[in-house]
C-alpha cells in the first residue's frame, strides 16, 4: 500500500584542469524508491537534492543524499535493480515498468555542476500518474477492457502534475518551488505535444 514513486537523478560534473586548460566530465546516477511519493513528495525530494547535495561531495567523488525526503536508495545492495546508464526520460519510464513498484508516476532530474560542484543548469522531468489515468479510463469505459495496462509512459507538464492532486499544490508552495528551480536554473520541462519528452 502507498503512492509508490521513483525517481532518478543524473549529476554530470565538469573537471577543469587549471594548469593544462583540459576539462572532462563524469556522470554519476541514483536511484531512489519513495513510499509515500505521491504529488509534492516528490517534488520534496527535487529540492532537496539541489538544496543538499554537496553535503556528499569529496575531492574525487560525488555520493548521492542517502535519504531524501521520505525516499530510499536503490543501490543493489539492500534494495534490487537501481537504475543503471545514461539518463534519458525514455529509459527511466522503461526501467520503472519494467522493475519497479510503481503507481503514482516517478521522475528525473538532470543536473550539470562545475568544477566546484555549483550548479550550472538542469532539466526536471516530470511523468504520468498511473492510477490517475486508470481511474480516468474507467471513469468514461466502466466496462472497459479489464486486462488493460497502465504504466508510466509520458511526460507531462507541471501544470497537468499539479491538477493531478490539487489539493497539495497550494500557491506559497508552488511559488517557492518554481523559484528554487529557476535560481538554480532548472527547466521544468513542458512536453512539446501529449506524450513527448
Amino acid at each position: 500500500m502507498g503512492q509508490r514513486t521513483q525517481s532518478v537523478f543524473e549529476v554530470v560534473k565538469t573537471f577543469e584542469d587549471y594548469s593544462t586548460g583540459k576539462k572532462s566530465k563524469k556522470t554519476y546516477v541514483g536511484s531512489y524508491h519513495n513510499q509515500w511519493g505521491i504529488a509534492k513528495m516528490q517534488l520534496f525530494d527535487v529540492m532537496r537534492f539541489v538544496t543538499s547535495y554537496q553535503d556528499g561531495c569529496s575531492k574525487d567523488d560525488y555520493d548521492m543524499p542517502e535519504h531524501l525526503y521520505k525516499a530510499y536508495r536503490l543501490d543493489g545492495n539492500e534494495y534490487e535493480n537501481p537504475f543503471k546508464g545514461k539518463a534519458t526520460p525514455e529509459k527511466v519510464m522503461d526501467w520503472i515498468n519494467k522493475t519497479q513498484d510503481n503507481n503514482d508516476g516517478g521522475l528525473l532530474l538532470k543536473l550539470n555542476v562545475d568544477n566546484f560542484n555549483n550548479i550550472q543548469s538542469g532539466e526536471l522531468y516530470i511523468f504520468n500518474d498511473p492510477e490517475k489515468d486508470y481511474d480516468e479510463y474507467y471513469d468514461k469505459h466502466p466496462d472497459g477492457d479489464s486486462d488493460k495496462v497502465f504504466n508510466v509512459n509520458r511526460c507531462i507538464s507541471f501544470f497537468e502534475y499539479m491538477s493531478l492532486y490539487p489539493q497539495y499544490f497550494n500557491e506559497p508552495f508552488v511559488t517557492a518551488f518554481t523559484a528554487l528551480m529557476r535560481f538554480y536554473n532548472i527547466e521544468i520541462k513542458e512536453p512539446e505535444r501529449e506524450g513527448e519528452c
